[in-house]
């Protein structure tokens, strides 16, 4: 691990642990102080992803800078990272499409990987992915191939108006009210905070 990336993790985890101490501060346990405090360590990842090497093209969505990563040539197979991952993770999938004659295309979703952000949502992805899809594929996909809460990303992308002819789901999230709960239990936010 670099010593830019162990630095930004620690500065991470030492805002967690900062936000956790101001919600567990005396007089300040208040429900109305909870939501931004909640909200900021929501959508900021501790860790970014590493890199996946050489970008191929950049992308700009809305204010972010997206890294791309091409591999094969054909029909076009977009492959979207989970939280806190990168294309990186989807490396040997990309390989097989492009053995198997498609175009596999992967992203650093904003605010992970080599991409810009310091924050996203899950909103933020789907516009992203979207945005992508129009540009770098012509509007139109072979497939689309999500991990984890880049599933859900790919979904709202396809309901949004994306196309893509199949889509492949992987260990999709059941529903974000676990996630937020284990968050909330972690930062010491009282059950009247969390609703």
């Amino acid at each position: 691990m670099s010593i830019r990336k162990t630095v930004t993790n620690m500065w991470q985890m030492a805002r967690f642990l900062g936000t956790r101490a101001r919600l567990r501060a005396p007089g300040r346990g208040r429900p109305d102080r909870h939501p931004q405090a909640l909200l900021e360590v929501w959508l900021t990842p501790i860790s970014r992803g590493r890199p996946s090497g050489p970008v191929s093209h950049w992308h700009w969505s809305g204010e972010e800078r997206v890294a791309l990563y091409d591999e094969g040539k054909g029909p076009t197979v977009l492959l979207v990272h989970g939280w806190e991952g990168s294309a990186l993770d989807m490396r040997e999938l990309a390989s097989a499409f492009g053995r198997a004659g498609y175009r596999a295309l992967r992203l650093d979703l904003p605010a992970h990987g080599a991409s810009t952000g310091r924050w996203t949502t899950l909103a933020h992805w789907a516009r992203t992915i979207r945005d992508v899809t129009d540009r770098a594929a012509n509007g139109e996909l072979a497939a689309i191939v999500g991990h984890s809460l880049g599933t859900a990303a790919c979904l709202l992308a396809v309901r949004d108006g994306m196309k893509a002819n199949c889509a492949v789901l992987l260990a999709p999230p059941r529903e974000p009210r676990s996630y937020f709960t284990e968050l909330s239990r972690a930062l010491g936010v009282p059950d009247e905070g969390r609703d």
